[in-house]
């Protein structure tokens, strides 16, 4: 019915550097976690995007040697959507969103973790509001947790530093305005985004880009990337329209490489160049505006 091939990197058509939003998503031996997000991505009301698949999988197989997978991807060729896979070098998430950035030609990219289910209007509200002001850099969505899907923001939410999404002195990071529900639809700026989000390729790359010499787990890229953004000037968002559920599957993902993910020096590594780096974040933007 059908042909797809098998080299390090293949296209269902050529990609063409026009103005559609490009999804990538890293993914590791999650096939049916992947599966769903993509069924998810087909019943997107807003149809303008492409697909990149940044596949880190340890199985050795390759994506299209799952029938269902197989099948999705042949759906996306048929409504329109172009996609691709990179195999990616396994060397953490960081990694595979400088992979991304790097070969992806379009302004517009949203980066989603491979155990997210997204309702219909996610991509269309994430569009219509990055677009509200051209200097905004990225936005994110409510990103819901299966256990606590209708836990709704505290009426006095504006006074808890729980949900004021602000990098604290210390480098504490709070995400509550992405993991609750909103008492209304307006958007909500701060200074840092977590796990998945919409953003602009110009935004990103005049800012210094994804972190490049983080642990093979990653941890705080999402953090570092949007916190550099929001100190070089661009507006960070939070979009309350746009939900999704996050699976948090026990298994695989893209932060689990080779098998050290809960080995706590690769975490305290990667916090301390976090720390260094929103320290001098600082200093650059305090002596930029002489403050």
């Amino acid at each position: 019915m059908f042909n797809l091939t098998n080299p390090s990197l293949y296209t269902s058509k050529r990609f063409l550097n026009d103005d559609r939003v490009e999804v990538y998503i890293p993914t590791k031996d999650r096939p049916e976690c992947l599966a769903l997000l993509i069924q998810s991505l087909l019943f997107q009301t807003h149809k303008n995007w492409n697909l990149t698949i940044i596949d880190d999988s340890t199985s050795g197989k390759i994506l299209t040697d799952y029938e269902y997978i197989k099948y999705l991807l042949f759906l996306l060729q048929q409504f329109g959507h172009e996609w691709r896979v990179i195999y990616g070098r396994k060397k953490g998430p960081h990694y595979s969103h400088c992979i991304a950035s790097n070969v992806i030609n379009c302004e517009l990219l949203l980066r989603l973790d491979d155990d997210l289910f997204l309702m219909p209007d996610v991509i269309e509200n994430l569009v219509n509001s990055i677009k509200i002001n051209e200097n905004t850099g990225a936005v994110g969505f409510v990103i819901l947790q299966l256990e606590n899907i209708f836990a709704k923001l505290p009426e006095n939410w504006q006074n808890e530093q729980f949900f004021d999404g602000k990098v604290a002195n210390d480098g504490t990071t709070t995400a509550g305005l992405q993991t609750y529900v909103h008492n209304d639809g307006n958007l909500k700026y701060v200074e840092h985004l977590y796990s998945s989000f919409l953003y602009r390729k110009s935004a990103i790359i005049n800012s210094g880009g994804f972190p490049e010499n983080l642990s093979i787990v990653g941890h705080r890229e999402e953090t570092i990337a949007t916190y550099r953004m929001f100190k070089n000037g661009y507006k960070i968002a939070v979009d309350p329209n746009a939900i999704g559920y996050h699976f948090k599957y026990n298994t695989g993902g893209i932060r689990e490489t080779q098998g050290k993910i809960n080995e706590q020096n690769l975490w305290e590594h990667d916090e301390q160049i976090y720390l260094n780096e929103i320290n001098r974040l600082r200093e650059l933007h305090e002596q930029k505006y002489k403050i």
